[in-house]
């Protein structure tokens, strides 16, 4: 009798990175193991890829306009453009993904956990679509850098801690946490931009690594 509500409890608590991972999980498995089912697996990659990457990339976006106050209602078309070219940049990427899991699929004596790690990559891209929207909608909010929970940091995460700046300011300076343009190249970064009620740290965004 309890089995149902813990199921819906627990779905419930999974996160958007959660289902994201979970998916992307399933479909490289598919790949890695060479079967196909119902549809080819080239054909069921092609469809189904791209439109995970898409739908949790917008999701993302999403959830990072609401942490400034923003819904999709409020969208206007150069918002919604931007986020499609995120997604192509994105999407573009798959055919090399899936690639590289077919020459390490089971057939070749392939890891399917060296997969999954690579995927982490993946799913971690979407705190920086997170980012980018926080910055995008909340250009009237003040924005504070935090560290994240990695055991080390990169020297551009250090200096940029504790830095309260406008969105604005911080989109002007192209400096966003995940971004390549970080000493630790961003893909392993677990920084963020969080809404603050702190004053702005005196002078501009500072310069990184």
């Amino acid at each position: 009798m309890t089995l149902f509500p813990r199921t819906l409890e627990w779905l419930c608590e999974r996160t958007v990175e959660d289902n994201y991972r979970r998916e992307l999980h399933k479909l490289a498995r598919m790949v890695w193991e060479g079967v196909d089912y119902f549809v080819p697996v080239t054909d069921l990659w092609n469809y189904s890829a791209p439109q995970a990457v898409s739908d949790y990339h917008r999701r993302a976006w999403i959830q990072g306009a609401k942490e400034v106050g923003f819904s999709p209602a409020d969208f206007t078309p150069a918002d919604n453009m931007a986020l499609a070219m995120l997604q192509v940049g994105h999407t573009s990427r798959l055919p090399d993904l899936y690639q590289w899991i077919v020459a390490h699929d089971k057939a070749h004596g392939g890891d399917i956990n060296v997969i999954f790690s690579r995927l982490d990559l993946w799913v971690n891209a979407l705190e920086q679509t997170q980012s980018v929207a926080k910055e995008r909608f909340g250009s009237d909010k003040k924005l504070k850098w935090e560290l994240g929970a990695t055991e080390k940091h990169c020297a551009s995460c250090l200096k940029l801690n504790g830095h309260v700046h406008r969105a604005s300011q911080w989109q002007a300076a192209d400096v966003r946490p995940q971004s390549p343009s970080l000493e630790c190249g961003g893909w392993r970064c677990d920084c963020s931009l969080e809404v603050t009620d702190e004053p702005c740290t005196p002078g501009p965004v500072p310069s990184i690594p």
